[in-house]
């Protein structure tokens, strides 16, 4: 095993030249002395709002900017994984950015595999802002909803290649379709780094259905004889609840909901 050598920041985007703005101010905070092994990606999806102006004007960090359309985040995260120069690489969308100055640096000093590194996140949502704790402990790991946060996870590029990245199939939920496939193939370790920190959005209920849909197919189609079985029981329950949670969201229920869960600040 050897440290993390070089890493390659993905940052996708579409019209969003002020997220753009403060994920590169996130990177450019960092403080580490390793810059010549990291570079910036940005997958951008023929943005009109100023964005490629932007990235031209960058200065203090290796920047490639891919301008042109898609057919979604997930091909053009695709794109950022074919493209991307270095040993390792992690997914930062426009607005997304890292938690803390010394995150690189914590990065750079673990010994490292080919099992992904991944980290705790502070997720932020209106007037809510909380800590999201990871936890993958094996694939099995990935029946419960939400185990991980993709933004922060470190993975190796070649594997990234052998599994042929994301699955456009999955609409919404094909970073977790792969994180499974990765996890169940090469490991997952995790670091005790809070690595990113994330504004969530609101996600419409045809959205959060539909999620649900793709992690259950991912898990029949990629899983063993026991991830199989366990989402065949479960379905009908995680089904009926996201219905309800609907049903509640809808009536203002849920925010208050979350602000009593987590006053405390974590998840």
């Amino acid at each position: 095993m050897t440290n993390l050598s070089g890493l390659s920041i993905v940052t996708v985007t579409y019209n969003n030249v002020v997220g753009l703005t403060k994920t590169y101010d996130s990177i450019c905070r960092q403080v580490f002395d390793k810059w010549s092994r990291v570079e910036w990606l940005v997958i951008d999806g023929g943005s009109t709002d100023g964005s490629a102006q932007f990235s031209s004007s960058v200065e203090n960090i290796s920047l490639r900017l891919f301008s042109e359309s898609d057919q979604g985040i997930y091909d053009a995260m695709n794109k950022g994984i074919a493209l991307a120069k270095m040993d390792w690489v992690i997914f930062l969308n426009a607005g997304d950015e890292f938690n803390e100055f010394t995150v690189l640096d914590q990065l750079f000093q673990h010994r490292v595999g080919l099992e992904m590194l991944y980290g705790d996140s502070i997720f932020e949502h209106r007037d809510i802002r909380y800590k999201f704790n990871a936890e993958i402990l094996g694939s099995r790991s990935f029946l419960s909803h939400n185990c991980f946060c993709h933004q922060s996870i470190v993975y190796n590029t070649k594997c990234l290649r052998l599994l042929c990245g994301y699955n456009l199939n999955y609409q919404v939920s094909s970073d977790f379709d792969l994180t499974f496939r990765y996890a169940k193939r090469f490991g997952a370790v995790k670091v005790n780094v809070v690595i990113s920190k994330c504004e969530l959005g609101g996600v419409s209920s045809v959205r959060r259905l539909r999620s649900l849909y793709d992690r259950t197919h991912s898990l029949l189609v990629n899983g063993g004889g026991f991830e199989r079985g366990s989402i065949i029981l479960i379905f009908p329950f995680q089904w009926s609840k996201l219905l309800l949670i609907n049903l509640f969201e809808s009536w203002g229920f849920m925010a208050q909901y979350r602000r009593f869960k987590y006053r405390n600040g974590t998840f």
